[in-house]
């Protein structure tokens, strides 16, 4: 919450801040209310819910927004800038993607660089894996025609940039500034293995069935693998045939020959470990 101080005095009358308290016992509650006395050039807006998981509190903010443009920050993550002079500046765009840094033990991590999404070939690059996280992104309101599957607790974010392709139609990439800072411990989300592998199978199964007839050979074989990785998380065994899944993604068929060989090591070196 103290890094919407990103956010200046002349932008704040066109800033809507919708915090969504899902079910927290930590006093986030009472932490909100003193910010918005603070921080009185922002209206922010509490809502409090039961507990039921990131894609629904992210779809109760976003059935709450008013506003022309949505991004979205996870509560134990920093906001990096203020949104209006890159809005301003590419009123045209459906979506802007911004570098990340990420943290680790007080110090910086990794400078995660934005990843261009290809108008019209937004399959070819997310079949293959998620490449920017969902804080990377500015995205224009009206281009999300679908809200985030809210029984999927993990990989949400992936099935969510798959199910809008209307986002990267006019996608523009900024290197100039971060759009947040993301906190790496041991109880971020993408530290679960397991449950990081049952949601991937679970969002490439899913894509494979209701997208039959629309994927093309190698976005087919991008899921398939993104399945059997999964398996592989998860302790189970792969399909048969895994191997032979080409043409595929090059680095994703890499990932997939590394889980193979060497999956505990992959779990010990996870950034997202404290």
């Amino acid at each position: 919450m103290e890094s919407l101080r990103s956010i200046s005095a002349e932008s704040g009358e066109w800033v809507e801040v919708i915090m969504v308290d899902d079910g927290s016992d930590d006093g986030s509650a009472g932490v909100a209310g003193a910010m918005k006395q603070e921080l009185s050039h922002l209206r922010i807006t509490l809502l409090t819910r039961r507990n039921a998981g990131t894609a629904a509190a992210r779809n109760a903010g976003l059935m709450r927004a008013r506003g022309e443009w949505v991004f979205f920050l996870d509560a134990d993550d920093d906001l990096a800038f203020d949104p209006i002079p890159y809005i301003r500046k590419y009123s045209f765009a459906t979506g802007i993607v911004f570098p990340l840094v990420m943290m680790r033990h007080g110090r910086i991590y990794k400078k995660r660089k934005p990843v261009a999404i290809p108008p019209g070939r937004h399959l070819d690059v997310f079949s293959a894996g998620n490449p920017n996280m969902v804080s990377a992104y500015l995205v224009r309101r009206d281009c999300i025609s679908r809200m985030f599957e809210e029984d999927f607790l993990y990989m949400e974010d992936w099935l969510f940039w798959i199910s809008n392709p209307r986002v990267f139609e006019r996608s523009i990439v900024c290197t100039d500034t971060a759009s947040s800072v993301i906190h790496l411990h041991g109880g971020n989300k993408s530290s679960d293995f397991l449950l990081n592998g049952t949601f991937r199978e679970r969002v490439a199964e899913k894509v494979l069935n209701d997208a039959v007839g629309m994927l093309s050979r190698r976005q087919r074989n991008n899921l398939r693998i993104n399945l059997g990785i999964g398996r592989i998380q998860q302790g189970r065994k792969v399909p048969a045939g895994i191997l032979l899944c080409w043409p595929s993604d090059p680095v994703l068929y890499i990932k997939l020959l590394a889980y193979f060989i060497m999956k505990k090591r992959l779990e010990r070196l996870d950034p997202y470990r404290s």
